[in-house]
């Protein structure tokens, strides 16, 4: 394992960042992570030539989740947002050692159309227009400017806002409704190219993510090289196989 590891990490940096989960997180761009999405169940797509599954929310291990990023060795690199139990440089030199990030048919794996609808085309859904956070999306109305270029950098400007992404802790208050307790922003800089993807590890045994990941530096290696030789893991790996030191680990690893 160790050799198949070598080419791609480099380092993984631990972030001032984080936050209290209590067993539910919205994962995504602006409009993913609407509060009324955690009562929602996941979309999935009807017909045409391209599938996908708008996932409203994720189940997650209660704790501290922090942030923290994974660096490749050819420079490229992605955020890492895990559990507090977890070993954030163990749990990266997996993620470089496996394949499967660019296989969208995998549940843990979000590919450009499973999310970030309203950061790749602005797109906002019926159930938004209609969120009791909607005045949030008045702020959404641009005011005409005759000046082209001003518009251009305007365009440029709201698209750099689109395209931050957001790991959202919600807790469900007694009227039914959900309630946002901690957030985690993540800028895009670690995009190399035109789409955002994403993954989770979950723990087979509770169903529940003990970490996110946000970038396309696994994606692009793994399709531009051998990389896509790798084992292909389905990211259901036991939460125990990168423990900390005061937790059991796994007999299988």
């Amino acid at each position: 394992m160790a050799k198949a590891l070598a080419p791609r990490f480099a380092s993984y940096t631990r972030m001032t960042e984080s936050i209290q989960v209590k067993d539910r997180v919205l994962f995504g761009d602006k409009m993913d992570v609407k509060l009324h999405k955690a009562g929602k169940d996941p979309v999935k797509s009807q017909g045409g030539t391209i599938s996908f599954m708008l996932r409203s929310y994720t189940n997650a291990r209660p704790g501290i989740f922090h942030h923290g990023t994974v660096q490749l060795k050819k420079g490229s690199w992605f955020h890492l947002i895990h559990h507090e139990e977890v070993d954030g440089e163990a749990v990266g030199k997996f993620l470089c050692s496996v394949s499967g990030h660019s296989y969208h048919k995998i549940e843990n794996v979000w590919s450009r159309y499973d999310w970030c609808h309203y950061r790749n085309w602005g797109s906002i859904g019926d159930d938004d227009e209609e969120d009791d956070d909607k005045e949030d999306e008045d702020d959404e109305d641009e005011e005409e400017d005759n000046d082209e270029d001003s518009d251009k950098e305007n365009e440029e400007d709201d698209f750099q806002l689109r395209s931050m992404m957001y790991l959202v802790a919600v807790d469900r208050m007694d009227d039914g409704k959900y309630t946002e307790i901690g957030r985690i922003t993540m800028d895009a800089k670690c995009i190399e190219g035109d789409w955002h993807y994403g993954s989770r590890l979950v723990d087979p045994d509770t169903q529940q993510a003990y970490a996110y990941i946000f970038g396309s530096a696994l994606v692009n290696s793994e399709l531009g090289d051998y990389y896509f030789k790798l084992p292909r893991s389905d990211f259901n790996v036991p939460l125990v196989d990168f423990a900390l030191a005061h937790m059991p680990r796994s007999p299988s690893r």
